[in-house]
């Protein structure tokens, strides 16, 4: 048999976690076959020395905010290089707002297109925002035309949905498509309160008091009570606090279909250890305290979060830097370096065994979007695979980032499993970390 790409030589994770030497033939897009013989190694068009490399399933984000024209100044191209970088091989992309607010089809289509001219790699695309019950006019249909559902639907500011009546419409719409809605969980007047008692913020922890984890804990109960109402397929985005998290196993209790994340960020950053990176670390929910973050580690090693996501939004250093936090606007970069931060950090403190870890970038977000050909390195699986080096360290620095941005708040961290090659839908798309030019990615209907 020939194959059209075969790799050779690369360790993969076996079922107890242990590393296994194989090689992978690639046709047609899909795995054809994995083994130690090396027999398929005489007949291939192009072939892949992985010799010291890990070979991983291309990564899924549940969750980034790459095209939002007006608001940053992102694009499906720079975006979906740095998850390409990443090792990521689908993303899903958030509703955008403004003049491209996702609730028309039209804008939906013209999404879609800029995603078929401009991707590196596959992108998904959320519906949404609503504010008004308006907005869901032409939601079915653009659920019919393949949206992951709608999101994310903001229960604080900007922009919040307008109430609870208009949340349990739009968890009827989606539950009817059998759609998911994706919640931003903090009560906007808790949040509200809290920040107009401010005028002026110069710290990240008076930036975090204006958002308390009381907001997040309230809105996590109430959308697992309207969830339950409605029966809909709701996933909490970005839990933060240890507060979200005691609320989140309650959740759990009143209506177990709920699904959680958590990003990169609220795992490895707290109020403390980022506080040099002033007003650049401001991020919605806010980072937290160091405890926070260790229950955030509690939840996801019981199981109880879903998946790691980045919530990646990109900004330029000089968009962020205020002296006022308030002004700045939230959102950190995140796609390039997510999974080397994550990884090595739960390895190095003995928190979580890598194959777990792994699983929180691929089969359970796969699982969540119902997507079975995706999430592992199995025969008949689509070939998305990402070749790391998890032997040599490297360290990050602000030139990994090539997304709408000029900072990591990660730089100088010293992390293994960073990627070296990357092979999306069977071809070479990321070699030796320089980019080959091909662009196979496309919109990804659901």
């Amino acid at each position: 048999m020939s194959y059209d790409l075969v790799v050779k030589n690369a360790k993969v994770l076996g079922s107890n976690g242990e590393l296994v030497e194989v090689n992978i033939g690639i046709r047609e897009g899909y795995i054809w076959d994995i083994s130690l013989s090396k027999n398929m190694l005489h007949s291939y068009n192009e072939l892949v020395n992985a010799e010291g490399l890990l070979a991983l399933p291309s990564f899924i984000d549940l969750h980034v905010h790459i095209f939002s024209p007006g608001w940053n100044k992102e694009t499906i191209s720079s975006g979906t290089k740095a998850a390409t970088l990443g090792g990521y091989g689908l993303i899903c992309d958030m509703a955008s707002v403004g003049e491209w607010q996702t609730v028309t089809l039209e804008n939906f289509r013209k999404k879609q297109a800029a995603v078929n001219s401009e991707a590196y790699i596959d992108v998904c695309l959320y519906a949404g925002e609503i504010y008004k019950e308006e907005d869901l006019k032409e939601i079915p249909r653009i659920l019919e035309e393949g949206a992951v559902g709608l999101g994310e639907i903001m229960l604080s500011e900007p922009g919040p949905i307008g109430d609870d009546a208009l949340l349990v419409q739009s968890m009827n719409v989606v539950k009817q498509k059998d759609k998911i809605i994706a919640i931003h969980a903090e009560n906007k007047d808790i949040v509200n309160y809290y920040t107009k008692k401010v005028s002026f913020v110069s710290s990240l922890e008076e930036y975090a008091s204006t958002r308390p984890p009381i907001a997040e804990a309230e809105a996590v109960l109430r959308v697992a009570m309207i969830s339950r109402f409605t029966n809909s397929r709701t996933h909490i985005c970005h839990l933060s606090s240890a507060a979200g998290c005691w609320a989140f196993k309650k959740a759990k209790k009143i209506y177990p279909r709920l699904t959680s994340e958590v990003t990169p960020h609220h795992l490895i950053l707290d109020i403390e250890n980022a506080s040099k990176l002033d007003a650049l670390a401001t991020v919605t929910p806010p980072l937290r305290k160091k405890e926070d973050r260790i229950e955030l580690w509690k939840c996801l090693k019981e199981g109880l979060i879903s998946a790691i996501s980045t919530d990646h939004a990109a900004f330029y250093s000089s968009d962020k830097l205020k002296s006022n936090y308030l002004e700045a606007p939230p959102g950190l970069p995140g796609l390039e370096v997510a999974f080397p931060i994550v990884a090595t950090y739960a390895v190095k403190h003995n928190l979580i065994p890598l194959d777990r870890i792994v699983e929180f970038f691929t089969t359970k977000p796969a699982k969540i979007l119902r997507l079975k050909s995706l999430g592992s390195i199995e025969v008949g699986k689509e070939a998305n695979i990402v070749l790391v080096n998890y032997k040599t360290p490297a360290k990050v620095s602000n030139e990994w980032v090539v997304s709408a941005s000029d900072y990591t708040p990660y730089e100088g961290y010293e992390v293994y499993y960073w990627p070296v090659h990357h092979i999306f839908r069977g071809k070479l798309v990321l070699e030796n970390r320089a980019f080959t030019n091909i662009r196979p990615g496309r919109y990804r209907p659901l």
